[in-house]
């Protein structure tokens, strides 16, 4: 590959009509009349140059050299200049070196002329790209009249191109492991790397509203962010393969392929066909049914594992040779909601995937910051195999506590370790959550963010980023007909999003209110509510066709008592209940002793906030409705 480099020293000008322009040699004059270079010139002589595919880098360090970027950036480019068009440039006090250019040379130089070392390479990679001698020589010049620009397009090329190393002019396709990832291998700069921001799930083909889990028999939109870090417009040569499995920090290509018993498969796959230019990205966005297996899952363990994997043919095959850590063609989503609370138990299998045994560690942490430590408390329970590999190391672990083969730890940087895993041997972790003693129940909506990390001799080899959280919809519903009814959710700042699903899990609205016919849609109703967090909490109604419901309820204005209107007379015994929408503050009730079509109960001692009321009828719930104190 050839490289083009304009390297221009002395002087400069401005024409007030024609811009900036370069002071050419032998004018006796000195008065530049034909001797002067403007920027549409410079363009035109370099016409063949640019028409080809030829990778070009200018360093004008003259006066008011920044008039010469318009006319000469294009893609393929990367300009440096001194000024900008209307500065001039100066020299070193007691010097003849432009102060720019000589700092700009010492950088490519990595020394001085009395060969004092320049240290430039910021990454240290062990080259000076075009990107980072720009930088050293802004940095080094403090002259407050000047001011150095630069461009580079595509971006990427100025912080590829260097004298020691020539850029591929080919697009070069990748997906990130975190939001600062810029397809560079190795790229090891964050841990979590299995919670991608480049692949997800969503409800709708527009990618928005990106959840987790996913009711029954409902159509799941796959999604994966791509982007081109080459210099030439990629035109659909390469291929996609998005693979499933569940929820597990150390997954095998067996997993991840359904084969040899395991739960997995292909989710999506075919050809890259949209048009990538250089420095952008698209989002590919392809439906999905969920099968058996992905369902059961996504209500077991609530998530779903995924993995989106960039190759060069439409044959590749997935081996346990495969790293997501670093690699810039493959990214991974591997996060989890769980729910808060002794009953909801989560499973994860550890297994030690290599020829060799490993010792492992477990570190379950929080990453939520500021952290009161005592907020969430994590319970671990080992199976038999995991538990007598643990006995191996000694039962060793650092801020928790061990009862038999369960561990309990409410602090930041838990560590459970010397797990002495033989090869291709696994074990198994039963996990849930619960408040700890600071927990802090009227912030009950509250989530909390959290990486499960495993690390396999001292490196880490996975984890699942999860959410865990207490917020569940309390769904209002009120008899508008003879099979009608009005559904209705509470709203606060943090829901995003609100879907409701018929028993079949049809989507059949969406937004705080909904009417349907329990004739069309049946008697069972379920709705999800996404919060801005990303969380998704689901809850179920099942209305019952009970005539007897209630007509009205209104708030005296101190906001002391609730008066509760029926239709006809509320049976005797029945029940009126109250309970904060967050679900998280306990149950109230009020029995009704006699007939009557209007009573008050009061709810003084109620903090603000949503809250559901119902009606029950010799046990059986009748209807609720939400109200606002």
């Amino acid at each position: 590959m050839i490289i083009f480099f304009l390297f221009v020293i002395d002087h400069g000008g401005f024409d007030v009509v024609r811009g900036s322009y370069i002071c050419l040699w032998d004018d006796p004059q000195k008065n530049y009349g034909d001797y002067r270079l403007f920027g549409d010139e410079l363009n035109q002589m370099l016409y063949q140059i640019n028409a080809k595919k030829i990778v070009k880098s200018a360093v004008l360090g003259q006066c008011y050299s920044g008039g010469f970027i318009d006319s000469l950036q294009g893609e393929g480019y990367v300009i440096a200049t001194a000024t900008r068009d209307d500065e001039l440039s100066s020299a070193m006090n007691g010097h003849v070196f432009d102060t720019f250019v000589y700092n700009w040379i010492c950088a490519i130089n990595s020394a001085d002329e009395l060969k004092h070392t320049i240290y430039a390479d910021k990454n240290y990679d062990g080259k000076i790209s075009m990107e980072e001698a720009f930088n050293y020589a802004a940095k080094c010049n403090t002259i407050s009249t000047e001011h150095p620009q630069y461009s580079s397009i595509p971006s990427r090329l100025g912080f590829e191109l260097s004298f020691g190393d020539i850029p591929s002019l080919k697009p070069e396709l990748y997906v990130r492991d975190h939001e600062s990832d810029d397809g560079i291998e190795q790229n090891n700069s964050v841990i979590n790397f299995w919670n991608s921001p480049d692949i997800w799930l969503s409800m709708s083909k527009n990618g928005s509203n990106a959840v987790d889990y996913f009711l029954p028999d409902s159509i799941a939109f796959i999604n994966i962010s791509i982007h081109n870090r080459g210099i030439e417009t990629y035109s659909g040569d390469q291929w996609l393969k998005v693979y499933w499995t569940i929820a597990s920090p150390t997954v095998t290509a067996d997993d991840w392929l359904g084969e040899n018993g395991k739960i997995g498969g292909i989710a999506w796959s075919g050809r890259i066909e949209e048009d990538i230019a250089p420095g952008d990205s698209v989002i590919i966005v392809k439906p999905w049914m969920l099968n058996l297996n992905a369902r059961n899952n996504s209500i077991k363990n609530g998530n779903i594992n995924l993995m989106a994997v960039i190759s060069d043919s439409p044959y590749f095959k997935l081996d346990n040779l495969y790293s997501i850590s670093g690699n810039k063609r493959i990214a991974n989503k591997n996060r989890s909601i769980y729910k808060l609370g002794k009953t909801n138990k989560y499973s994860i299998s550890i297994r030690n995937t290599s020829d060799a045994p490993k010792w492992y560690s477990i570190e379950p942490i929080n990453t939520e910051k500021p952290y009161s430590s005592a907020d969430i408390c994590a319970e671990l329970a080992f199976d038999s195999k995991l538990y007598q590999f643990w006995s191996t190391g000694g039962y060793k672990s650092k801020d928790c506590k061990r009862i038999g083969n369960t561990i309990y730890t409410n602090k930041l940087c838990a560590v459970i370790d010397s797990i002495l895993i033989p090869a291709h041997q696994s074990g198994n972790i039963s996990i849930c959550f619960t408040p700890g003693a600071n927990y802090n129940a009227g912030l009950g909506l509250k989530n909390h963010s959290f990486d499960f990390v495993v690390k396999a001799n001292h490196e880490v080899v996975g984890g699942i980023s999860y959410i865990v959280g207490n917020r569940n919809p309390v769904v209002g519903s009120k008899k508008i007909g003879q099979s009608s009814y009005l559904l209705s959710v509470g709203i606060d700042d943090d829901i995003e999003y609100l879907s409701w699903f018929d028993a079949d899990g049809g989507e059949i609205g969406t937004g705080e209110n909904i009417v349907i016919d329990t004739e069309i849609n049946g008697n069972e109703i379920f709705v999800e509510a996404q919060f801005t967090d990303g969380y998704i909490g689901q809850s179920q109604i099942i209305l019952n066709p009970v005539e007897n419901y209630i007509k009205n309820i209104s708030l005296n204005e101190e906001k002391t008592m609730i008066e509760i209107e029926f239709n006809q007379n509320a049976t005797t015994c029945s029940i009126i209940g109250i309970a904060e929408l967050s679900g998280v503050n306990g149950y109230q009730q009020h029995i009704i002793q006699e007939e009557t079509t209007k009573i008050g109960v009061e709810i003084s001692t109620l903090p603000s906030g949503y809250y559901v009321l119902s009606y029950s009828v010799g046990g059986e719930f009748v209807e609720s409705l939400i109200f606002r104190k």
